[in-house]
C-alpha cells in the first residue's frame, strides 16, 4: 500500500513541476483513475480457462510423398556352354575276354538256397574215385613203439638213452594216404556232405588202430578215441592243458643237469616259499576322553604303497596278506572326518587277528594342542600299557602327559592304562617302556598335528647271537667280519656283544615289541654302520669298497645330510613300493636296485639282489631332519615283506631280510 502511494505521489509532483517550470500555456489534468489505487479494495482473482486440445483424426493426415525413379544396371552373366557328356564306346570283346571298357552294372543277387548244392555238385567232376579204391587197400597205420631202458627191472643208476629219427622220405604209400582224404560224394545234399566228412576221418584213422599208452609213467600219451564223435557233432577238439603223471619213486629224472649254484638257488627259493597267511581286521574306537564307542565310516591308508581301504559303514576293515615271515608290522594311518588322524604300526601275524585303534575327536585334539601352538611342529602320542609295564617315556620335549584308565577317561590314579603325551616335538623319537628292571626301546615317528598310537605287545627275541659277514661288490662268497667285541653293540641300549668266535657274537636283545626289529651299531669303520634284523642270525654288511660304490652316484661320493638304506634280500623280487614320512613331507627318497652284475638300475628285475634308498630332507633347519621310510616288497612267489625303517642324516643303515 505504501509503495502504491509513493508511486502516485511521484507522478503528481512530477507533473506539477513540469507545469510550473514551463510558463507557457500548459493545461494540467489529473487522471482520477489513479486515485482508485488509494482505495481499500481487495484484488480480484483471475479466472483460468482450460484450453482443450484440438481433435486430430490421423486417418485424414496425408503426408506428401515424392516419388523417384531408381534405375539399376543389370550385368548379364553368360552361362557356360553345356558340356557334352562323353559318349560311351562299347567295345565288343570275345568270350574269353573281360569288357573292361564297359560301365559297372550292379544287379541284385537273390539267394535261393541252391548255392551249396551246386558247390557240392562240382565234386562229381573230380576223377579220384578209382584211386581212392586202390588206396583203401594199401592204407596201413604204423605206430612206432617207444621203449626206454628205465623199466622197473633196471637199476636207477642207468643213464637214459636218446634216439634220433631221420625224416621219412616221401613214397607212393604216403601219397596214397593223402589221396585217401578225398572221398567221392554221390549225393548233393547237405546231410550227405556231413557224413562224407565222417567217412574221410574213418578212412584216415581206422577204428581198430587206437594208440596204446605205454606202461612207463614218464611218457605222455594222447587219446583220440573221441575224435569221430566230436566230428559227428561238429565240434573241434582243443587241447587246454597237458597233465603229466607223477614219477615213481627211484626213477631217474631226465631233466638237464644244472650248475651247482643254480641248484642251490632253486633249493633256497623253494625253502623260502610263502608259508604264512595273515587275515587282519582293523576297527576304530571313537573317544572324547569321556565316552567311547565304535567308529563307523572310516578308512585306512597304508603308508608304503598309499593303498586306501574303506569300511563302507560296517565299522571294520579286513585285509589278507601272504607273508614272507611269521610276524611283521605295517605302517598305517586311520582317517575319519571330525577326528584327528591316527598313525600306528599294525601287527600282522600268521592266522587271523584283529586290532582296535582309539581315535580322538578333532575338537578335543585342538583344545589339547592349543596351549602348545608356539612350540613349533608338534603332535601327540597315545601309548597303551599292559599289566607288567610301569611307565612309558619319550626322549624328545613334550608339553604334558595325561593318564587314562581302561575306558579312555582321564584319571589321577596310579593304576592307569593309557598315557597321552600332548605337544610332542614332531619327528623321530625313542619310546622306552619300563617293566621291572628291564627297559625296551622302540623308534617311532611323530607326525605333525596328528596322533601316533603305540600298542603294547611284547615278545621274547628269538635270537641271542649273530654272525657277521662282509660282502664285496662282485664276490659270490662272503668273508667273515672279524672285529673286536666292543665294536658290536645293541642300538640305544649300549649293550656290548660277547665274542664267541672270529665273527659270531652273543647279543642280549632282551624283550622286544611284537613284530618290531632289533638294531645293532657297528663301529669297526671310521663311520658307524647300523644293522637291523628280525629273526636272521647271519647278517651281511657291506665292505668299505662296497659302500664307496654305493655312494658313487652322490655328489663328492659322500652322504652329507643324506641317509642310505640298504635292504638285503634272499628271494627274487617282482615289485617294490617306497614312501616316506617326515615333518612337512620334506623327506625326498630315491630308490635304486643293485643287480647281480654289480650295476644299479631304476627298475626292479629278477636279478635284483639289493635295494638302496637314498633320503634327503629338504625342510627348514628348525624342523627335525629325521624321517621314516616304508617299503612293501613283493616276491615272485607271491609273498610280501613289509619294512618300516628310519632315515637320519649321514647314516648308513643295512636291513637284513
Amino acid at each position: 500500500m505504501i509503495t502504491s502511494f509513493t508511486l502516485v505521489s511521484c507522478l503528481v509532483v512530477g507533473v506539477a513541476g513540469m507545469r510550473v517550470l514551463n510558463s507557457a500555456d500548459v493545461e494540467v489534468s489529473v487522471d482520477s483513475s489513479y486515485l482508485s489505487l488509494l482505495e481499500n479494495s481487495s484484488p480480484v482473482k483471475a479466472e483460468f480457462v482450460a484450453v482443450s486440445a484440438p481433435e486430430i483424426d490421423f486417418k485424414e493426415i496425408k503426408i506428401p510423398v515424392e516419388r523417384k525413379v531408381i534405375t539399376q544396371k543389370f550385368i548379364a552373366i553368360k552361362k557356360p556352354a553345356a558340356v557334352k557328356s562323353p559318349e560311351l564306346n562299347i567295345i565288343e570283346v570275345a568270350k574269353s575276354e573281360l569288357p573292361f571298357g564297359e560301365p559297372v552294372k550292379l544287379n541284385p543277387i537273390q539267394f535261393d538256397g541252391k548255392l551249396l548244392s551246386n558247390l557240392v555238385a562240382l565234386y562229381d567232376a573230380l576223377p579220384v574215385e578209382e584211386k581212392v579204391l586202390v588206396a583203401e587197400e594199401k592204407i596201413e597205420l604204423k605206430v612206432d613203439e617207444v621203449k626206454t631202458v628205465q623199466s622197473s627191472e633196471k637199476s636207477a643208476d642207468v643213464e637214459p638213452e636218446f634216439f634220433e629219427y631221420e625224416a621219412r622220405p616221401k613214397t607212393e604209400a604216403t601219397s596214397a594216404e593223402v589221396a585217401a582224404a578225398a572221398v567221392p560224394v554221390k549225393d548233393t545234399t547237405i546231410e550227405n556232405v556231413q557224413i562224407t566228412v565222417q567217412d574221410i576221418q574213418t578212412a584216415a584213422v581206422p577204428a581198430k588202430s587206437e594208440t596204446k599208452v605205454a606202461q612207463d609213467v614218464n611218457l605222455i600219451a594222447f587219446d583220440y578215441s573221441g575224435l569221430k564223435q566230436d566230428l559227428r557233432d561238429n565240434k573241434v577238439p582243443t587241447v587246454s592243458a597237458v597233465t603229466t603223471h607223477p614219477r615213481r619213486v627211484g626213477k631217474p629224472s631226465v631233466n638237464p643237469v644244472r650248475a651247482p649254484d643254480v641248484q642251490e638257488e632253486e633249493r633256497e627259493e623253494k625253502s623260502l616259499a610263502p608259508k604264512f597267511q595273515s587275515q587282519m581286521t582293523i576297527q576304530g574306537v571313537a573317544t572324547d576322553l569321556k565316552t567311547s564307542g565304535p567308529l563307523l565310516g572310516f578308512e585306512v591308508r597304508f603308508q608304503d604303497n598309499l593303498e586306501v581301504m574303506e569300511d563302507y559303514g560296517d565299522g571294520e576293515i579286513t585285509t589278507t596278506v601272504n607273508m614272507a615271515r611269521n610276524k611283521m608290522t605295517r605302517s598305517t594311518v586311520l582317517l575319519k572326518r571330525g577326528f584327528a588322524p591316527t598313525n600306528t604300526d599294525v601287527i600282522f601275524e600268521d592266522g587271523a587277528g584283529s586290532v582296535s585303534i582309539p581315535v580322538l575327536s578333532q575338537e578335543l585334539f585342538d583344545d589339547l594342542m592349543l596351549a602348545h601352538e608356539n612350540d613349533g611342529a608338534i603332535g601327540a602320542v597315545l601309548v597303551e600299557l599292559d599289566d607288567s609295564t610301569e611307565i612309558a617315556k619319550l626322549d624328545v620335549p613334550f608339553g604334558k602327559v595325561i593318564t587314562l584308565d581302561g575306558d579312555m577317561r582321564e584319571t589321577s590314579s596310579e593304576d592307569f592304562r593309557y598315557q597321552l603325551f600332548v605337544g610332542v616335538k614332531a619327528g623321530n623319537a625313542i619310546l622306552s617302556y619300563t617293566h621291572g628292571n628291564e627297559v625296551t626301546h622302540k623308534i617311532i615317528h611323530i607326525h605333525e598335528r596328528e596322533v601316533s598310537y603305540e600298542a603294547n605287545y611284547f615278545e621274547k627275541t628269538n635270537i641271542d647271537q649273530v654272525s657277521l659277514y662282509q660282502e664285496d661288490l662282485l664276490s659270490r662268497e662272503k668273508s667273515p667280519l672279524v672285529t673286536a667285541s666292543e665294536n658290536v653293540k645293541v642300538f640305544a641300549k649300549n649293550i656290548q656283544g660277547e665274542k664267541l668266535n672270529q665273527n659270531t657274537y652273543r647279543i642280549e636283545f632282551g624283550k622286544s615289541l611284537l613284530g618290531a626289529r632289533n638294531y645293532l651299531e657297528l663301529t669297526h669303520e671310521a663311520e658307524p654302520l647300523f644293522v637291523g634284523t628280525k629273526d636272521e642270525t647271519k647278517i651281511s654288511v657291506p665292505s668299505e669298497s662296497f659302500i664307496r660304490h654305493v655312494l658313487g652316484s652322490l655328489p663328492e661320493s659322500k652322504l652329507g645330510n643324506r641317509c642310505a638304506i640298504q635292504v638285503n634280500m634272499k628271494k627274487k623280487v617282482s615289485d617294490v613300493a617306497v614312501a616316506a614320512e617326515s615333518v612337512g613331507e620334506s623327506l625326498m627318497v630315491n630308490t635304486q636296485y643293485l643287480d647281480a652284475d654289480g650295476k644299479f638300475y631304476e627298475s626292479v628285475s629278477e636279478k635284483t639282489r639289493k635295494i638302496v634308498v637314498f633320503g634327503e630332507n629338504q625342510g627348514a633347519d628348525s624342523q627335525d631332519m629325521n624321517g621314516k621310510v616304508n617299503l612293501k616288497i613283493t616276491y615272485l612267489d607271491g609273498s610280501v615283506d613289509f619294512l618300516g625303517t628310519f632315515c637320519s642324516p649321514n647314516t648308513y643303515l643295512v636291513e637284513q631280510l
